[in-house]
């Protein structure tokens, strides 16, 4: 009879235990319901949710830029992006203005329709407490400014961001793939396509809304990293304390920035030891260095249409792929056609110039190998110039 007494009064607790941690568990599910839901469902698509608004009229404009801005009180990011139409090699005026906020109002500004920056859209641009975020958004500020004589304040380049929390700065389609699992149509057909048009095609609406929604929420996911959350008990992100740590990069073209810290300063240091004792280490052991490779390698970069543009080197070539600015259509010789439309072409002799084969042969005797490269200057003279005694 005891053991039966211990075996009912150990049931009891268990069952009672099992009820109240059930218990527990669905009231804690229930708070936090709408995160778990958001959660799963960004999870699904980071993109779901999306709300496309085009905003061709001064009226439209107001009523859009009400709720951009009532969301950027909530979260003061916003994604930026900009198109624009290219006739006869010359930009025409920025044609499309991109703004998403992080709760997925992309509102598309057909600045071509609208021939101005309302005043309430300049006010937004202009606020510097709100990240317009993107990959090299400053060109696109630049642009802004150069057509529409507005500045776009507190542009960020999300590179940077990526670098600070030990990810690999990568161009937006690339990011976009390996932090959202999202893939960003980067045809070049449509991101050259008519940004006038009277009417956007669906794919243009689209590949708009998403370059600028995908940007913000890239941010998001990135700060969390900077500014580690739980996720059964979150807190707010501060914005000030995020501002406070950005503001170095804002309106910082990333190619001209630099990550302030010890690691990178240490390294700089170390290499330009190294490269000075190996400079000195070649000249006491040869009075003159040669060439191990072409100068030249020849590579053929296209435009979209596939007229040559001009002859680069392989690292270059190669460059623009990583970049997704471009493809590899022929490896013998190496060929890259560009997806977007350059500045300019190769006109006249000075374009024939640039599209004709280098020769790798020296312009003196004739001989292929071996070369030296020489400066306008030779090196034998400069070493005897002050500051160059090494």
């Amino acid at each position: 009879m005891p053991d039966l007494q211990k075996r009912t009064l150990f049931t009891t607790k268990t069952s009672f235990l099992a009820t109240a941690a059930g218990i527990g568990l669905l009231c804690l599910v229930v708070r936090q319901r709408a995160r778990i839901l958001s959660y799963i469902r960004n999870y699904r698509n980071p993109l779901a949710g999306k709300q496309i608004t085009v905003v061709e009229t001064l009226d439209e404009c107001q009523h859009v830029l009400d709720t951009l801005t009532r969301h950027c009180h909530e979260y003061k990011v916003l994604g930026f992006d900009c198109e624009w139409v290219t006739v006869g090699g010359k930009r025409r005026p920025v044609a499309l203005l991109q703004l998403s906020s992080q709760k997925g109002l992309c509102a598309l500004f057909r600045l071509c329709n609208l021939q101005q920056i309302p005043k309430g859209l300049r006010d937004l641009l202009e606020d510097d407490k709100v990240i317009k975020v993107g990959v090299a958004p400053q060109d696109d500020a630049h642009k802004l400014a150069f057509d529409y004589g507005v500045g776009v304040a507190s542009t960020f380049d999300l590179r940077y961001l990526a670098a600070l929390v030990q990810q690999k700065p990568e161009g937006l389609a690339k990011m976009a793939k390996s932090l959202l699992n999202v893939q960003l149509d980067k045809n070049w057909r449509l991101s050259c396509s008519d940004w006038e048009a009277k009417v956007l095609n669906e794919k243009q609406l689209q590949y708009a809304a998403n370059d600028a929604l995908v940007a913000v929420k890239i941010f998001d996911k990135l700060v969390k990293k900077l500014e580690p959350t739980s996720f059964w008990k979150p807190k707010k992100l501060n914005f000030d304390n995020i501002q406070e740590r950005l503001e170095p990069f804002f309106d910082v073209r990333f190619k001209e920035g630099f990550l302030n810290n010890c690691a990178s300063i240490e390294r700089s240091k170390a290499a330009a030891v190294a490269t000075k004792k190996s400079k000195i280490k070649l000249l006491q052991t040869r009075s003159i260095s040669t060439r191990s490779r072409a100068l030249y390698d020849n590579c053929n970069l296209q435009a979209p249409d596939g007229e040559l543009l001009c002859t680069i080197d392989a690292k270059k070539a190669q460059w623009y792929v990583d970049q997704s600015l471009g493809e590899i259509i022929s490896n013998t010789p190496l060929t890259v056609r560009l997806n977007f439309e350059p500045s300019g072409r190769a006109v006249g002799d000075v374009g024939r110039y640039y599209q004709n084969p280098k020769e790798n042969r020296c312009v003196v005797c004739g001989r292929r190998d071996p070369l030296s490269r020489k400066n306008v200057v030779p090196r034998e003279y400069r070493k005897h110039f002050p500051g160059n005694e090494l």
